[in-house]
């Protein structure tokens, strides 16, 4: 019923936000994972995610063991990762990073022609 992210203490893991943890968010499960700066980058703690520090296995027990308590927070945390997952991990999502990246592109090479 939780979905646990990664809880590594190496540079990639504090760079990455772990298929996992998107796969999760895609389903709407409550989640924990460790706190990095990729990680923030998208969710809000306590909103979306609940986040503990990387490589602290008593913090994540704690954490469990709340969420299994408290099944109403449980289920606004999923709630809060399912949105996060449709704005910016979704098919919709990255089709629309992806056009402006083709636009972006398109109108640099564009703007060189005349030079």
């Amino acid at each position: 019923h939780i979905a646990l992210g990664i809880f590594g203490t190496t540079d990639k893991a504090a760079r990455v936000v772990p298929n996992k943890v998107v796969q999760g968010a895609a389903m709407g499960r409550p989640m924990i994972t460790a706190d990095t700066p990729a990680i923030r980058r998208y969710f809000k703690e306590d909103e979306d995610i609940v986040l503990v520090p990387p490589g602290d296995g008593k913090a994540l027990a704690r954490a469990i063991l709340t969420l299994r308590d408290k099944p109403d927070m449980s289920a606004e945390l999923g709630a809060g990762a399912r949105r996060v997952f449709e704005e910016y991990f979704s098919l919709e999502a990255i089709t629309k990073e992806l056009a402006k990246a083709v636009d972006l592109l398109e109108s640099s090479t564009t703007g060189q022609e005349g030079q």
